[in-house]
């Protein structure tokens, strides 16, 4: 259910976001949190169910526009860069515990 809608939201204009995929699985009688969708969204795109699925604040969409797609890669390396500088900061601060 999930590939078929998202496969639908090709560009931007067609974005769909976290609350209201829930709000639409609700009105068919399925709750689901919003921690799940993205669980489920993650899964999407690891095992490439959805080529090219991308999310920005408007929400989750199938992008055909290559520099909008590197655009997206480059924001991933850039969180995963934080992310990894805040463990190495933990694991420091932890020696000192």
């Amino acid at each position: 259910m999930f590939v078929k809608g998202l496969e639908k939201k090709l560009g931007k204009d067609q974005a769909i976001t976290n609350k209201k995929m829930r709000a639409c699985l609700k009105e068919t009688g399925i709750k689901v949190s919003a921690p799940r969708i993205r669980k489920i969204i993650n899964y999407i795109r690891r095992t490439n169910l959805v080529p090219c699925l991308v999310s920005t604040s408007k929400g989750y969409f199938v992008s055909s526009d290559k520099e909008e797609l590197e655009n997206y890669i480059q924001s991933l390396s850039e969180r995963a860069e934080a992310i990894l500088a805040i463990r190495k900061a933990l694991i420091n601060q932890s020696s000192h515990l």
